[in-house]
């Protein structure tokens, strides 16, 4: 039975191996996270500002910015025989299997095994900037980061009209793929690169002084205010994806090994990434820990590479298995899921009063960390 199940599992397609893997982690996080419904009376569980925003679109009212200025996500939901809230949430579900779908395919261009795409999946799901995707499907950010994933894929594989469509797509549900212009003059040629350029502003610029009359869209939060900068924001960069950043840089040192396309990618990636997540963060003072999530493609590889390394070493299995445990355990102090939940104000008040379970679960996550650090630098040293 064992051997048969392995001999299906090796005989799947690259597409529809990416394309089960995705259905089944989709599936897996919307079950137990997904907590808010319309006529909940707990204000945990109800809908986010932001998503109360894209509803109001998709039924016809007027909103403030920025929220008015993305224009694709509730124009698509108008489209589906749905009501708004049915609409948004399938739109975001797509979304989940095509981001999924497009990291897996990405792996596979750095010609990662199937063993190891699994094991990178497990230690992201539970992760904050991922998860809390999961709790509340009812934004841009997924549709966004989708379309981003599909972008870098088709960059990978040198497909410029592909490549760009995407970063249009992506642009009009949620303005964050603009830091990623430059990506384009990594691959493409120079002429080419101009052109998209123009038309990226274009698309970036004109629907916003159409829409509000301001290129800023009427939400004018300042990005540079050294207010922003303290401990506050500290901690909730590092809570995004926890000891996992430091599996991500760690494992990014192995893109020396692949040829000059995929490096130049993996580092521009990495560079324009982070700038444009901090830059986010500024913007967006009250969702900093969620504003990361633009890191999830190039921290995804990185630790594929990471596990890649050491996935045969002694202790590696040990190691790894604590730290997808140890990050789910942290992950149900942090959300509202099917084991615990309860009636608090916010998801901050909900962590608050599980602070010693995800401590405990992020300490013990951070030692395995740093442990199974110690045997990749041995094996690459």
């Amino acid at each position: 039975m064992i051997n048969n199940l392995r001999a299906f599992y090796n005989s799947l397609s690259p597409s529809f191996f990416a394309l089960f893997i995705s259905i089944l982690i989709t599936s897996s996080g919307l079950l137990f996270f997904q907590q808010r419904s319309e006529n909940s009376l707990s204000l945990l569980n109800t809908f986010t500002y932001d998503a109360s925003m894209y509803l109001n679109m998709t039924n016809g009212a007027q909103v403030p910015g920025p929220h008015l200025c993305r224009i694709l996500l509730p124009n698509l939901a108008k489209m589906l025989p749905l009501s708004s809230v049915h609409s948004i949430f399938t739109i975001n579900i797509i979304s989940f299997v095509i981001l999924f779908y497009g990291l897996i395919r990405i792996l596979e261009k750095f010609s990662i095994n199937r063993s190891v795409i699994l094991y990178s999946l497990a230690i992201f799901f539970p992760t904050y900037s991922l998860a809390y995707n999961f709790t509340n499907p009812f934004l841009a950010d997924l549709p966004a980061l989708a379309s981003i994933v599909l972008f870098i894929y088709s960059v990978i594989k040198y497909q410029f009209k592909t490549s760009l469509f995407w970063f249009v797509v992506s642009l009009l549900f949620r303005e964050t793929i603009i830091v990623l212009i430059p990506l384009f003059f990594f691959v493409f040629p120079f002429k080419k690169c101009l052109f998209v350029t123009t038309l990226s502003l274009f698309t970036y610029l004109l629907p916003k002084i159409i829409i509000s009359g301001d290129i800023n869209c009427n939400f004018n939060s300042s990005i540079f205010s050294l207010a922003l900068i303290d401990l506050e924001i500290l901690v909730k960069t590092i809570l995004s994806y926890g000891p996992i950043w430091f599996l991500g840089f760690v494992g990014l040192v192995k893109l020396k090994d692949y040829d000059k396309h995929l490096f130049k990618i993996g580092l521009a990636l990495l560079v324009l990434s982070f700038v444009g997540s901090v830059l986010s963060s500024f913007k967006s003072v009250t969702d900093i820990t969620r504003m990361y999530i633009l890191m999830l493609p190039i921290l995804f590889l990185g630790v594929a590479l990471f596990i890649n390394n050491v996935l045969l070493q002694k202790h590696s299995h040990k190691y790894l298995t604590l730290i997808i445990v140890s990050g789910f355990f942290a992950s149900i102090g942090f959300f509202p899921n099917i084991l615990i939940s309860g009636d608090f104000n916010s998801l901050s008040d909900f962590a608050l009063s599980n602070y010693i379970l995800i401590v405990t679960n992020l300490t013990i996550q951070f030692i395995a960390v740093i442990l199974i650090i110690k045997i990749f630098m041995i094996r690459i040293y």
